[in-house]
């Protein structure tokens, strides 16, 4: 089973994404964190597949947990949802990103993304 981290400090986005995806890929486990520092804290000792995070969140930012991520050696295709411009310029400077999404979302889109980043046989 693939592990898919999502961390969206807003719990009705949270709870959409995850929702979305456990309904498109019956593989995959959803790991919910609305919390950065707590989510850093599990994939610094827990391998994930694919990170999915918004930008703006108190305390460090999407970009900021990917920065870290990267210092730490942790290659993990993330994926940043975003509503402000900022974060888009800055994000594809670092690339750090696999993709960019821009809100509202299309979930279409974002799961489109997700079989282009998973295998298909591994998360059917």
């Amino acid at each position: 089973m693939r592990k898919v981290a999502v961390i969206d400090d807003e719990e009705v986005l949270l709870q959409l994404y995850a929702e979305d995806i456990e309904y498109s890929f019956s593989n995959v486990e959803v790991l919910k964190f609305d919390n950065v520092f707590v989510a850093m804290c599990y994939m610094l000792k827990n391998p994930v597949d694919l990170i999915i995070t918004d930008g703006a969140m108190p305390g460090m930012s999407g970009i900021e947990m990917a920065q870290e991520l990267e210092s730490h050696k942790i290659n993990v295709p993330i994926i940043l949802i975003s509503g402000f411009i900022r974060d888009f310029d800055i994000a594809t400077k670092n690339k750090l990103f696999f993709k960019v999404l821009e809100k509202p979302i299309d979930f279409d889109e974002l799961d489109s993304i997700i079989r282009s980043i998973l295998p298909p046989s591994q998360i059917l």
